[in-house]
C-alpha cells in the first residue's frame, strides 16, 4: 500500500464498514414486528383465482374505492406566514395580497390533489383474518377465502415506506402544505392514501401503495395459507387445492363456528 494512503485507508475502511452494517442492520428492523401476516379477503371467481394461478394482484386506484369520503385531508387554512412567502418568492406568483394569494394557492392545490391521487394504485389487505363483517362484505357472506401472506423486512409488505396500516379519524387530519423552506410537501399525496374514517377501524387495514395504478404487479410476499369460508363449497375449495398442488409450502385452513359465540375459529386442515 503506498504511505499516502497509509493514513486515511483504514479509516476509511472502518466508516464503510460501519456504514454498510448500519443499512444492514436496519433494512433488518421492521415497524410493527408483531404483524407477520397480512390476509387479503376475496369472493370465489376468475379474478380472484388469477392471484393463485399468475401470482399477480390488482392495483386499484383511490377513485374506485367504495367510501367516497377515502383519502381526504384538509388543507390549513391559516397562513405560515413565513413558509408561503418563501414559496411565492421561488415561483414569482406574488401579487401583493397575502391572503389572496394564499387562498389562490390552496384551491390550485386541490385541484393537483384530486387529479394526483387517482394515479396511485393500492391492494388493500387486513391485519386479521376472523372478522365476521369482512367474511360477509369482501368473501361473498362466507363463501369465499382468505390469503394469508407472510410479511418480513425482506419484501414489500415489510417496508414501511410502500405498506402501512390505515389511520383512522372523526374529521379530515389537518395538514400543512408547504415545509418551512417554503415547499409544497409531496409526500402528503402519499400519506393521504392511508387515511379513512373512524367508522372503518373494524377492518384493521393495512395498504400497499404503487406509483401507479389500474394495473397488474406481481406478489409482494409469498403466500403462506389459504383460509377457506364457513361456507366455501367444497368443490371450490378442491379448485383452489389443484391450482397450489405444486406449491406444497402454503397451508390450507378451514374457518368455523366457535361454539356459543359471534366469532369464528381458523383451524389448519
Amino acid at each position: 500500500m503506498p504511505k499516502s494512503y497509509a493514513f486515511w485507508y483504514p479509516r476509511f475502511a472502518r466508516q464503510l464498514l460501519t456504514t454498510t452494517l448500519e443499512i444492514i442492520f436496519c433494512k433488518s428492523i421492521m415497524e410493527y414486528p408483531k404483524v407477520t401476516h397480512l390476509y387479503k379477503y376475496r369472493e370465489y371467481n376468475t379474478n380472484s383465482l388469477s392471484i393463485l394461478i399468475n401470482k399477480k394482484i390488482w392495483l386499484a386506484t383511490p377513485d374506485s374505492f367504495n367510501d367516497p369520503f377515502d383519502c381526504n385531508i384538509k388543507f390549513k387554512s391559516e397562513i405560515n406566514s413565513e413558509a408561503f412567502r418563501k414559496y411565492l418568492k421561488q415561483t414569482d406568483r406574488a401579487t401583493g395580497d397575502l391572503n389572496r394569494d394564499y387562498k389562490t394557492f390552496l384551491e390550485k392545490l386541490e385541484e393537483f390533489r384530486n387529479k394526483d391521487i387517482k394515479k396511485f394504485g393500492v391492494f388493500s389487505m387486513s391485519q386479521i383474518n376472523d372478522n365476521i363483517l369482512m367474511w360477509s362484505h369482501y368473501a361473498n357472506q362466507h363463501e369465499g377465502f382468505c390469503i394469508e401472506f407472510v410479511r418480513s423486512s425482506n419484501n414489500l409488505l415489510g417496508d414501511i415506506e410502500v405498506t402501512r396500516p390505515v389511520d383512522y379519524h372523526f374529521n379530515y387530519p389537518e395538514v400543512d402544505p408547504l415545509d418551512s423552506d417554503g415547499n409544497i410537501d409531496h409526500s402528503i399525496f402519499r400519506k393521504m392514501l392511508f387515511i379513512k374514517a373512524k367508522d372503518w377501524s373494524y377492518e384493521n387495514e393495512w395498504r400497499l401503495t404503487y406509483d401507479e395504478g389500474n394495473t397488474e404487479e406481481q406478489l409482494p410476499a409469498n403466500i403462506s395459507s389459504i383460509i377457506f369460508g364457513l361456507r366455501m363449497p367444497e368443490e371450490h375449495k378442491n379448485d383452489i387445492r389443484k391450482i397450489l398442488a405444486d406449491q406444497p409450502n402454503i397451508r390450507f385452513q378451514q374457518a368455523t363456528e366457535e361454539e356459543y359465540q359471534f366469532r369464528l375459529k381458523i383451524s389448519d386442515l
